[in-house]
């Protein structure tokens, strides 16, 4: 039972996305913090590294997607998905924060729930089919 939902596709996702943030985080220290490059270029890159493998990793593990192209009609998909999946996200933390005045931080935890779940179907549905 146990094994059966460490192997089930919702789990897989958000043990990717544990991944991509740690990446995230770590290549964000290396970068400005040992390589010294400006913070939002630090920034800018690592949140493109952890695009990228996110996609790649969510194609070929998570969603089991056998598409060999890079550049197809998914990766499209993908980008408009991030897009959304932005906007989600900041329009959650903003309505939690300035309207219903939850502390900014305690916004961003339940966006970042919410967001976890809006965007596992939003891959699911909308990008990885």
């Amino acid at each position: 039972m146990i094994l059966k939902l460490l192997k089930s596709q919702f789990v897989i996702y958000g043990m990717v996305g544990v991944g991509v943030t740690l990446l995230k985080l770590l290549s964000l220290y290396i970068l400005r913090d040992i390589f010294d490059i400006v913070t939002y270029l630090s920034v800018t890159i690592s949140y493109i590294i952890a695009v990228v493998t996110h996609f790649f990793i969510n194609k070929h593990y998570t969603f089991k997607v056998d598409e060999k192209k890079i550049m197809n009609m998914m990766t499209v998909r993908y980008f408009i998905a991030l897009a959304v999946a932005f906007v989600f996200y900041s329009g959650n933390i903003w309505i939690l924060n300035q309207l219903v005045e939850f502390p900014f931080y305690v916004a961003v935890f339940i966006a970042l729930f919410l967001s976890f779940i809006f965007n596992y179907f939003l891959y699911k549905k909308y990008v990885f089919i």
